[in-house]
Order: structure tokens, then C-alpha cells, then sequence
């Protein structure tokens, strides 16, 4: 016959993702302050990934996967600007290393199938898609991607891929290093 007091928490949990500031202090270099800018390789090893995700780009990617999830499921505004800023992050992100896009490739083109028609045009923000897709140093690796973005937002492309070319483009991938950021001294994934 004991009860249980039911505890009520007084302060609304919080989601801390993970801080992305591309023009803050932490993000640039006072040094490099135009490289930075271009090449966000620099703030995603030293601080996005060192400070916040273990130096695992792995991790990142399950933030990446967590905040679409709340944006479809729960309308969370906050998660879609989330998850728009860590795919820029990383697409202007020079010395990513192939293997870790065609890892985020396949995860986003995954995570694409499911956002439901209607909702493609309020959460899919067409200036990042157009940027990460046809500017950024791996938009030409983001295949299953591109595809899916053409199928949702078919003007953000100007023009379609056949599938004799995106295959091409598949098979023009050669793998580099086993992981991690290039040969050009950046960051190493953990396997």
C-alpha cells in the first residue's frame, strides 16, 4: 500500500545539439578568416568534431540522423536547421574524405525517402540543397542524393541526370584513404 509520488520536473528538458556558428569566432580563424570561410574543414575537426563528437564523424552523423527524424515526426523547426547545417557543414568541408560521403550519401538519401511530399517544400531549405549539390566540394559524390533531391525538388537541379551518367559518376569514386579526412593533413576516422 505504498504510493508513489509522481516527480514532475519544474524546466522543460533541452535538446543540445551540437552548436553550428559558421560565422562565429570559433568558426574561422582570425588568421584564415576568407579560408574558413570557403572551406569548413578547419572548424568541423577542431571544434565540431574534437569539442563536441569525440573526433568521430560517425557520431555526427547520428546527430544528423536524430534531428531529421524530430523535424519529420514532430514538425521540430529547430532540428531541420540542424540538420540542414551539418550537411553544409560537412559538403563545405574540403578534406572529407570519400569514403565518409558516400557514407553520408547513402544515409541522406535514405533519410530523403521518407519526408513526405507536401512537407519536402517547408523542410527542405532549396539554397542549402542548391549550394551542397552543385558548389561544394562533394556534390558531384552526393549520387542517391542528387537523385532524391531531383525527384523532391526537381528545380533546385537544372538539369536531370540519365542513369548512364550517374553511374559513371559512381564508378569515378576510387577510394582514398581508408577513412577520415584526405591525405592533405586533415582528420582521421576511427574505424
Amino acid at each position: 500500500d505504498t504510493e508513489q509520488e509522481i516527480i514532475i520536473p519544474s524546466a522543460e528538458p533541452i535538446l543540445n545539439y551540437t552548436p553550428i556558428v559558421f560565422k562565429s569566432v570559433a568558426a574561422m580563424r582570425s588568421d584564415h578568416k576568407t579560408e574558413d570561410y570557403l572551406d569548413k574543414s578547419w572548424y568541423l575537426k577542431n571544434v565540431i568534431l574534437q569539442q563536441y563528437h569525440y573526433n568521430s564523424m560517425r557520431s555526427l552523423f547520428g546527430e544528423l540522423q536524430f534531428a531529421l527524424l524530430n523535424a519529420v515526426f514532430f514538425g521540430n523547426y529547430g532540428s531541420s536547421l540542424q540538420w540542414h547545417n551539418i550537411l553544409e557543414l560537412i559538403c563545405l568541408s574540403s578534406q572529407v574524405e570519400t569514403k565518409l560521403i558516400r557514407e553520408l550519401d547513402t544515409i541522406v538519401s535514405n533519410q530523403l525517402k521518407i519526408i513526405p511530399e507536401p512537407y519536402a517544400e517547408i523542410l527542405l531549405n532549396e539554397q542549402m540543397w542548391a549550394k551542397c549539390l552543385l558548389n561544394s566540394f562533394h556534390g558531384d559524390k552526393l549520387v542517391k542524393t542528387s537523385k532524391q533531391i531531383e525527384g523532391l525538388l526537381p528545380h533546385v537541379i537544372p538539369e536531370r541526370h540519365d542513369s548512364s551518367d550517374i553511374e559513371e559518376r559512381e564508378e569515378s569514386l576510387l577510394p582514398e584513404e581508408a577513412h577520415g579526412f584526405s591525405n592533405s593533413g586533415g582528420y582521421q576516422q576511427e574505424e
